[in-house]
């Protein structure tokens, strides 16, 4: 009985340590969890497309400015299409009818989303050569996949 209360000062500081030591490794290894969504930039989609495809180094600077030029123009259709949304749906809280008008305007710009999206990768495709091809259109849909995730 006696080494009982041992026992449980020594299990206490054992759980202390290992606490400290998790929250050691936590701060100095970062956690996923304390990183915002979206911003890992070694997995995002341009990330496993250069992993994927092993783009020599005119093939990447290619695809960086396909890339850029892609994010500044969806970044432009996305505000629209949300501004369009906020407007649509202000209508339920005025008791208002749907506006079809406004809805086409959101399907309209939605369609241009899509249209934009089927360029680019249409675009990054013919910068592959030889079995870069084939790895394009095996891993294509996982990197759409990967941007519905970062743009719900």
């Amino acid at each position: 009985m006696n080494n009982a209360p041992i026992f449980w000062k020594r299990f206490s500081f054992l759980l202390v340590g290992l606490n400290a030591l998790l929250i050691l490794i936590i701060v100095f290894n970062g956690s996923p969890m304390l990183k915002p969504p979206g911003k890992h930039p070694q997995h995002g989609p341009s990330d496993f497309i250069l992993e994927k495809l092993r783009f020599d180094a005119p093939q990447a600077a290619a695809f960086f400015a396909l890339r850029d030029q892609h994010r500044d123009s969806m970044h432009v259709l996305r505000e629209e299409g949300r501004g369009l949304r906020e407007k649509y749906f202000k209508r339920l809280t005025e008791d208002r009818q749907q506006d079809t008008f406004l809805l086409e305007k959101i399907i309209q710009n939605q369609g241009q989303i899509e249209r934009l999206t089927f360029r680019h990768f249409q675009s990054v495709r013919h910068l592959c050569k030889g079995e870069q091809v084939k790895l394009f259109d095996q891993n294509i849909m996982e990197v759409l996949l990967q941007m519905s995730r970062q743009h719900p």
